[in-house]
């Protein structure tokens, strides 16, 4: 195989390998995230709903989406993207101030009008397991028990304890 040679240099996870038994590419991920984005807006429940788009030639041609990757090529990048061998992750359980400047707006422990939302994330993937929107007056203990229980059943199967 050729080597790829590029006129500068990537950004780092730009571009995820792919490969397939006699072709092997290189893919944005944008190029199938895409598709699938617009097809569930559209409606869509099934892969072999983005045979949809392919007729949508304006749209394409608004996108700039000139080639769409068959809807089996992108069943093989989601299953792909679903591949996780970790045996652990990192629950990151954290409430977050943000400052408003409005009437209903509660007071915060560092002396700010604000709001104190409540959010869950998976460290290693930097996936968003769960939210809760709280005033600013809520601490940030409050409801964390029933919040946790929430994340962790959010977690990906067999890592739930």
């Amino acid at each position: 195989m050729d080597a790829l040679e590029l006129s500068a240099p990537l950004p780092d996870g730009a571009i995820i390998a792919l490969s397939c038994l006699r072709c092997p590419f290189l893919a944005l991920p944008s190029q199938f995230v895409i598709p699938l984005v617009l097809m569930i807006h559209g409606g869509g429940k099934e892969l072999e709903n983005l045979r949809e788009i392919k007729g949508e030639v304006n749209l394409r041609k608004l996108l700039e989406m000139n080639e769409l990757p068959a809807s089996c090529t992108v069943g093989d990048w989601l299953r792909r993207m679903g591949r996780d061998s970790r045996t652990e992750y990192t629950l990151d359980v954290d409430a977050t101030i943000i400052e408003a400047e409005k009437a209903k707006a509660g007071w915060t422990y560092q002396k700010e009008k604000g709001y104190q939302p409540l959010l869950g994330f998976l460290f290693e993937l930097g996936l968003a397991l769960g939210d809760e929107f709280r005033e600013g007056n809520v601490p940030a203990g409050a409801r964390a028990v029933e919040f946790l229980d929430l994340c962790v059943r959010m977690m990906p199967k067999g890592l739930r304890k």
